[in-house]
């Protein structure tokens, strides 16, 4: 698997996660983007406001990752580079396959929190 720095891993959930609520979000609220960095974890948070629709997509997603993290990543990735079939989904997976993160994400209303998050194993951002 591949292994990204700290910060590697930061930039990447952060790009991936505030492109998806730019892309899915209804601008009826502001995008709350936070970086939260302790000496046990590390923690990206992104929410904003959707569509139910979208909201059940995102699930979805999430679901299919939790079941296989690598299967869901070469089929999304595959998916993106042939473009057949449904929209590419590969944000989320490329975040739990290629920074090792978890994703979690909480649905209130039409209000759509998701965090990815890594246990910390260093001593100091490099």
């Amino acid at each position: 698997m591949f292994t990204a720095s700290i910060k590697d891993k930061i930039v990447l959930a952060s790009q991936e996660l505030v492109e998806n609520a730019l892309k899915y979000c209804l601008m009826t609220k502001p995008i709350v983007y936070e970086l939260g960095v302790s000496t046990s974890e590390v923690r990206v948070s992104v929410e904003n406001t959707t569509v139910a629709t979208r909201a059940m997509m995102l699930q979805e997603q999430l679901r299919r990752i939790e079941r296989d993290a690598e299967g869901t990543f070469a089929a999304e990735l595959e998916r993106s580079m042939t473009g057949v079939g449904r929209r590419s989904m590969l944000g989320l997976a490329r975040v739990c396959h290629e920074a090792g993160m978890r994703i979690a994400a909480s649905v209130a209303g039409g209000d759509v929190t998701v965090v990815a998050s890594s246990r910390r194993w260093f001593d100091r951002l490099s």
